[in-house]
């Protein structure tokens, strides 16, 4: 599943909340330059982090989707 490497490893296309990451990144910059102490995620106006739910994940869902042979590999 290349897709599911590539969003573990770049994250979502979306352009809205790329945009807003590199913007708190380059906030918390200027902050930390400026001598404060700040993180990008207390930038952000959604939660951002990855979630601990119960649950399963994406590839759990997938090969459940596989097995029941509603998707198929390629």
């Amino acid at each position: 599943m290349q897709w599911v490497a590539y969003r573990q490893k770049h994250g979502a296309i979306a352009t809205g909340p790329r945009l807003e990451l590199h913007l708190a990144s380059l906030q918390a910059m200027i902050v930390q330059a400026l001598g404060g102490k700040a993180k990008p995620s207390d930038f952000l106006t959604r939660d951002e982090k990855p979630r601990n739910e119960s649950g399963i994940n994406w590839e759990q869902a997938v090969q459940a989707f596989t097995t029941m042979g509603a998707l198929s590999n390629g």
